[in-house]
Parts: C-alpha cells; sequence; structure tokens
C-alpha cells in the first residue's frame, strides 16, 4: 500500500482525513501525525471501507468530533487500525456513537492510543 499524508483539519476537500479515507485502497496508511487540533466533521461520519493503518500524532494533539450530530468513524466490511487520536462528540442518533461497525463480514477496528 502508498501512504497518504494529511494536511488539513478541515473537515473535506484537498487534504483532509475525509479525502485520504475516501482514496485509501487495502494495506494502505492515513498518516495524519502532521497536523493538530480538532477535526469538526460537517459532513456526517469519516467512512472506511478498506482495510488500511490510520495514524494520528497521540490523543493529546489532534481530536476528531462528531459535534454530537453524528458518528465519527463508519467501518464495513475492512478491517482498520486506528491510533493516535481522540475520538469525541459522537452522536448515538441512528446507532454508533463514536464508531459504528457495520454487519458487514470482515468489519473490524482495532484501537491503540485513543
Amino acid at each position: 500500500g502508498i501512504t497518504r499524508v494529511v494536511t488539513s483539519t478541515a473537515d473535506c476537500g484537498p487534504g483532509s482525513l475525509r479525502e485520504a479515507l475516501g482514496n485509501a485502497e487495502d494495506d494502505d496508511t492515513v498518516d495524519a501525525r502532521g497536523i493538530a487540533g480538532t477535526i469538526l466533521l460537517t459532513s456526517g461520519p469519516l467512512q472506511l471501507s478498506t482495510s488500511a493503518t490510520v495514524l494520528g500524532p497521540g490523543p493529546a494533539v489532534l481530536s476528531v468530533s462528531g459535534g454530537s450530530t453524528t458518528h465519527v468513524l463508519e467501518i464495513s466490511g475492512a478491517e482498520v487500525t486506528v491510533r493516535g487520536f481522540t475520538i469525541t462528540g459522537g452522536s448515538s442518533i441512528g446507532n454508533g456513537g463514536g464508531i459504528r461497525i457495520g454487519s458487514a463480514a470482515g468489519s473490524e477496528i482495532v484501537l491503540e492510543d485513543c
């Protein structure tokens, strides 16, 4: 896989976590270790359906917030590792809270340093 670097804390657009996750393919790494602050999701949850590793700079440095209106991550049919984030502000409306794991075969998440 390749490394997709996140350069922005914007919800979407070039360099965003959403864009990197949307472009990720199996065995890719999404690297957000170079940014700090809070990514406030205003376009719904971050969705990942490919098996990838998502790296952040640490839970004290970078947060991803659902803004109390959506869950933060939605995993479907993928084995995902997430390391180095705070996941906050998730809403359980429609199921999920911080993370929603779909019922598709192979849906799995490993959280480290979150």
